[in-house]
Order: C-alpha cells, then sequence, then structure tokens
C-alpha cells in the first residue's frame, strides 16, 4: 500500500507527535497575525462588510481571531490525530471497492427516503437486512470510490476497516 510503518501508538510517540504539532500550531498562528500575515488581512476585510461592522468593532475582531483559533486549532488536532492513527492503521481518504448493481440502488433508494422532505424514513439498523438480503444478478458490480474524512485499515489485520468522520474546529 507503499505507507510507512510506525512504531505502535505509545505514550512515547503520543509525545513526540504533540511535541512537534503544539509549537508548531502556535508558530503558524504567530505567523498569521503578525503584520502581513493572512489572519490581519482577514480582519481587514472584515472592516468592509457593512452588515459585520454593525456589530462594533471588538465583535469583529473578536468573532474573526475566534473563528480563526477555531479552525487552526481544528486543523491542529487533526493532524495530531491522524498521525496518532498511523502508527496502528493504513489512512487514506476514500473507500473503493466493487458494488452489485442492485446494492447500489437499494442504498440509493434508502438515502432518497432518508434525505426527503419530509422524511419518508429514519434509519434503523435493520435497514442494513434490505441490502445484505439482495441477490447478486448476472450484471457486473459497479466500481464505486467514496471520498472520505478518514478510512482506516488495521494493520495487524486487514479485513477490519473502519470509517471516520471528524468534526473538529471551525469547518463543522
Amino acid at each position: 500500500m507503499g505507507y510507512v510503518e510506525k512504531m505502535p501508538a505509545t505514550q512515547e510517540l503520543i509525545d513526540q507527535i504533540m511535541q512537534k504539532q503544539i509549537p508548531e500550531f502556535a508558530t503558524n498562528l504567530k505567523k498569521r497575525y503578525a503584520l502581513k500575515g493572512t489572519g490581519l488581512k482577514n480582519l481587514i476585510y472584515k472592516a468592509n462588510n457593512p452588515f459585520i461592522l454593525e456589530l462594533g468593532g471588538e465583535i469583529v475582531i473578536y468573532s474573526t481571531m475566534m473563528r480563526s483559533l477555531d479552525s487552526s486549532l481544528g486543523n491542529c488536532l487533526e493532524k495530531i490525530a491522524r498521525s496518532i492513527a498511523e502508527a496502528s492503521y493504513y489512512v487514506s481518504n476514500e473507500v473503493e471497492g466493487y458494488v452489485p448493481i442492485g446494492v447500489a440502488r437499494q442504498i440509493d433508494q434508502l438515502m432518497n427516503e432518508y434525505m426527503a422532505k419530509p422524511k419518508r424514513r429514519i434509519p434503523k439498523q435493520t435497514d442494513l437486512n434490505e441490502i445484505t438480503l439482495i441477490e447478486q444478478g448476472l450484471e457486473e458490480p459497479e466500481h464505486k470510490v467514496h471520498k472520505s474524512d478518514y478510512h482506516l485499515i488495521k494493520k495487524s489485520d486487514d479485513r477490519q476497516h473502519f470509517l471516520l468522520e471528524l468534526k473538529i474546529g471551525g469547518d463543522l
């Protein structure tokens, strides 16, 4: 798979990751709010928005800085989480494989029912039965690729797969 093996996720590894990432986060934040940094430019751009200006100068500055800090900290935590995960898992940002056409159709139908306005269906554990009971026809399965936040495959047992979506920071 082309992944570099690291030591297992030990306290020592976590300490090494933290000792690298936290000072890097602080340095980058300091650069962004330096005289010509992008964070400072964002504050200046907010001053051109008449709707934001109505909130008052302090609110504009604090809200801009907090959103920036929240987003930056979220990105930092995500890098830390990924580095720790990579010690025990192969980590990628997509899932791919072959899906029988009947299964793909059933998943599409379920998703449409879940997302309909008004909702026609609420997801339940038993919905999986509708997918697993579909008999495969003579059709060739479709090759599907799905972008995801994180697809983890356990290094010690590549039959164990996990899909994760992290909700950290300002991009919720």
